[in-house]
């Protein structure tokens, strides 16, 4: 039996047997398995910085650049742009790394 076949099963028990209490344990397993999801497989906003950053420290500063577009997509104020920034200065794109220092200071939380 597949373990999506036992958990659509467990689900069937909890729900059929289990009355209000059941119910409720059913929305609390599903809250902690949304709070689980990305350990299971989905690359994080801190995975792609760490992965820039890996990148950056092997001098593969264009890949790094990218990893960094990819953690400030999922999420602009994290501070991908201050790294983004420095990989594109060590290129000498210095125009684009202005760009990125600015932006990157224009969406920091302030609180």
């Amino acid at each position: 039996m597949s373990t999506t076949t036992q958990s659509s099963r467990f689900v069937m028990v909890i729900c059929e047997h289990g009355g209000f209490k059941g119910k409720a344990v059913l929305v609390l397993i599903m809250l902690v398995l949304l709070q689980c999801m990305p350990a299971f497989g989905q690359t994080t906003v801190i995975d792609w910085i760490n992965k820039g950053n890996a990148l950056y420290n092997l001098s593969k500063y264009n890949e790094s650049i990218e990893a960094y577009n990819k953690a400030i997509q999922l999420n602009p104020k994290i501070g991908a742009g201050d790294d983004k920034g420095t990989a594109l200065n060590v290129l000498g794109r210095t125009t684009e790394a202005n760009a990125a220092f600015v932006n990157a200071k224009e969406l920091r939380y302030t609180g």
